[in-house]
């Protein structure tokens, strides 16, 4: 299963952010795809990301990855590492930083 954000858009030419994601329920053994949009942001770069304390989500066995995918766009896939039936339940807060 694979939910997909709109897309978020971070400040136009910030390096390192946060974000802060609306409450999630992705199921176990799911996932959750984000756009991400900022021109710092180059095809062939990387985007590091670190979950933060602070949002609600009580779930965490979850992960996250993030793909440059051209110039000024990311995608970040969070995964619902749980294999049974504990749904991700709250909101997540990412801290990103583009290298």
């Amino acid at each position: 299963m694979t939910c997909m954000d709109v897309g978020i858009t971070a400040p136009a030419t910030a390096d390192t952010n946060s974000l802060a994601l609306s409450a999630l329920t992705t199921a176990a053994a799911g996932s959750y795809l984000i756009t991400l949009t900022n021109s710092s942001i180059v095809g062939t770069g990387s985007v590091i990301l670190v979950s933060a304390a602070g949002g609600t989500n009580t779930t965490k066995d979850f992960s996250m990855e993030a793909v440059c995918t051209g110039a000024g766009t990311a995608t970040i896939t969070i995964y619902n590492n749980v294999l049974v039936t504990t749904a991700l339940n709250g909101t997540i807060i990412i801290h990103f930083m583009v290298v």
